[in-house]
């Protein structure tokens, strides 16, 4: 509804003092009716202007008022067409006012009932402080791993002395080389046999016998030598013994008795056969291609190590394949850094060229430290072992063994030719 409206014709209708309504008629009031069907109808003195309209409904309709330009503080409501009509609610209210500020926060409301459990984990909640140790559980029945070695700890005071031999210790580490004592008068006892070394460069030929050394003990019988060995130095004869009474004649051989004493030098007999060439010093492994492999230092029938033309100690099967060596390695299926086992949990030396395959690197190998002074590369301790080459590749955590670690090499670099002839000979 529109909200203007003419001053000048709100008054004309005031003056007339109509009342359209079925209200009481007081005094010095003017009654209009309109006839049945038909509306009152007030117009200016002229008749040219339609003032007021009021129809049997109680409708009153001003139809200037639309078009009037004039305007005041009060509210009239009407329609298009000029028609008088109640205000609807909230008609004449200003416009609202800006946001108040905020009220204190209420009291907080009780917790509500616990929701349906989430079948998505929260994140993770800090790590609590440590609880207090718990009491010690039962004794275990099955042994624990072995721990690692601790100090030594400082020497106690000497005991009695026993009378009787305790069992023999291991044999410890070796200490560094004491001052030189005095010169003994008596000579000290012989020292236990340590273990063979490594085989290590030729030498230069020497001029003067070396002193004879203390006879070693009998090692394991090898395998048979398809290379003739040199001929060994002949024993004594041994004393002739006593003639023995003749005993009855024998129907089955005895034993062979013992040799008697050489007799006269007989005659001269017939050239016999020449046997199979024998391996002599300085022989050569060569391939069918005629290429040195290198100098021969031993062989048996699977196998023959040498020293190859750069001066590297490798050991080659005679199919010309090379045997695996026993290696851990830091990565599991044997994979990672390889090292090669030296079979002892104390410390060991190598040659430094020594060269070996990797069958589960499939990958000739050399140490990787640095050599010592004298040529050679000391072992260390097994770290962070996962596996272990024994052809095929196995499972081992060896925390004991000293080892050397390997790094992967070329065969031109330890003078090897890139393929190996077959069948390999001797010269």
């Amino acid at each position: 509804m529109n909200r203007t409206f003419s001053r000048s014709l709100i008054a004309s209708v005031i003056s007339s003092s109509f009342v359209l309504s079925a209200g009481a008629v007081f005094a010095a009031d003017v009654e209009i009716k309109a006839p049945p069907g038909g509306r009152v109808v007030v117009k200016n003195a002229d008749g040219t202007v339609t003032v007021l309209i009021a129809d049997g409904n109680g409708n009153v309709t001003l139809p200037a008022l639309p078009a009037s330009a004039a305007a005041s503080a009060g509210i009239v409501c009407f329609d298009a067409a000029g028609q008088l009509a109640k205000c609807a609610a909230g008609v004449g209210a200003g416009a609202a006012g800006p946001v108040g500020p905020a009220g204190a926060v209420g009291p907080a409301g009780p917790i509500g009932p616990a929701g349906a459990a989430s079948t998505v984990p929260g994140p993770a909640g800090t790590i609590g402080p440590q609880g207090p140790a718990g009491s010690a559980g039962p004794a275990s029945t099955v042994p624990g791993p072995a721990g690692a070695i601790g100090p030594a700890g400082p020497v106690g005071p000497a005991g009695p002395a026993s009378t009787i031999a305790g069992p023999m210790g291991p044999a410890g580490l070796i200490g560094p080389i004491g001052p030189p004592g005095a010169a003994s008068t008596v000579p000290g006892p012989a020292g236990a046999i340590g273990p063979a070394g490594p085989v290590g460069p030729a030498g230069a030929a020497s001029t003067v016998p070396g002193p004879q050394g203390p006879a070693g003990a009998t090692g394991a019988t090898g395998p048979a030598s398809t290379v003739p060995g040199p001929q060994g130095l002949q024993g004594p004869a041994g004393a002739t013994g006593a003639t023995g009474a003749t005993g009855a004649a024998s129907t089955v051989p005895g034993p062979q008795g013992p040799q008697g004493a050489q007799g006269f030098a007989g005659p001269t007999g017939a050239t016999g056969p020449a046997g199979p060439a024998g391996a002599s010093a300085g022989s050569k492994l060569v391939d069918s291609n005629s290429v040195v492999l290198g100098s021969i230092v031993s062989a048996t029938r699977s196998a023959v190590t040498i020293f190859t033309s750069t001066g590297h100690l490798t050991t080659i099967n005679w199919n010309g394949t090379f045997p695996g060596a026993q290696n851990y390695h830091n990565g599991a299926g044997c994979t990672g850094t390889a090292f090669l086992n030296s079979g002892s949990s104390t410390i060991a030396y190598i040659y430094r060229k020594t060269v070996v395959f990797s069958a589960g690197l499939n990958a000739l190998m050399v140490p990787a430290r640095a050599p010592e002074a004298d040529g050679t590369v000391a072992s260390v301790l097994n770290v962070g072992i996962q596996s272990i080459d024994n052809n095929p590749c196995g499972v081992s955590t060896n925390a004991t063994n000293h080892t050397w670690e390997l790094v992967s090499t070329t065969r031109a670099t330890v003078g090897l030719p890139a393929a190996i002839g077959l069948p390999l000979a001797v010269q």
